[in-house]
């Protein structure tokens, strides 16, 4: 519940600031199959919110963001939101460097507020487009010729598009340049939270005044590292650093 999530912010002496809401934090199950390490994932929707509370949110939102250069917003939105609800938030952070990590309509509808960078994953991109891409991994050179695919999400909006594609790698889509990196060779002991990771590595980089570039880099090393630790723990620095 909502006391054991604070305790684990608190231990990562994490600075935080939320709005209190009635109900619990929503569990997510994850099981896997310890032969073939498939993972079965149970999502629970978790608790609605209303148009007041929401205004609340966007109030706490604009105040706790005032000296902030970079804000992420991601994950599922709570019941009862509509999926215009990460525009709404883009709009109060008018002037910031925004990443958008979010999947569908919801996906959508944020980009229009030209985002600086979103973040979906391979099986997000394909829903969006309808069409499957999983040849991506066969040549780099498949790689590049799918490239048009991605360059639709630049023009309705998005600064900058980042794929994490698992096991098939990264992509990164710019205005100006396109970069893959493929999937480093590590023993992936747990998936969760591995696009979390990529995006702070990501920020770790541009807040170090590190390029684009460099800081996808910096991303794609937090994401390995993060598969490397069991269930939900954090990745660990060493890993990340090598």
């Amino acid at each position: 519940g909502r006391e054991s999530f604070l305790k684990m912010i608190r231990q990562e002496d994490v600075p935080f600031d939320y709005l209190p809401m009635p109900g619990e934090v929503r569990t997510n199950l994850k099981l896997v199959d310890e032969s073939t390490r498939t993972v079965t994932e149970f999502n629970e929707p978790g608790i609605s919110m209303n148009q007041s509370q929401l205004e609340d949110f966007l109030n706490l939102l604009k105040e706790k963001s005032e000296k902030s250069d970079y804000v992420v917003l991601s994950g599922r939105l709570p019941e009862g939101c509509e999926e215009t609800t990460y525009q709404r938030c883009l709009k109060v952070l008018e002037g910031k460097r925004c990443v958008l990590d979010c999947a569908g309509e919801t996906l959508l509808h944020g980009i229009k507020e030209k985002p600086f960078l979103i973040k979906p994953n391979l099986p997000e991109i394909e829903a969006i487009m309808k069409k499957e891409l999983r040849t991506l991994h066969k040549t780099i050179r498949k790689v590049t010729d799918d490239i048009e695919n991605f360059s639709f999400m630049i023009e309705y909006g998005s600064q900058n598009v980042i794929i994490s594609m698992g096991k098939y790698g990264a992509m990164l889509v710019s205005r100006k340049d396109t970069f893959f990196a493929p999937a480093l060779m590590v023993e992936a002991r747990s998936t969760v939270g591995a696009g979390d990771a990529m995006i702070g590595g990501v920020l770790a980089g541009l807040s170090r005044g590190e390029s684009l570039e460099d800081s996808f880099r910096c991303g794609v090393a937090a994401g390995a590292a993060s598969v490397m630790t069991d269930g939900t723990q954090l990745l660990r620095r060493p890993d990340f650093e090598a």
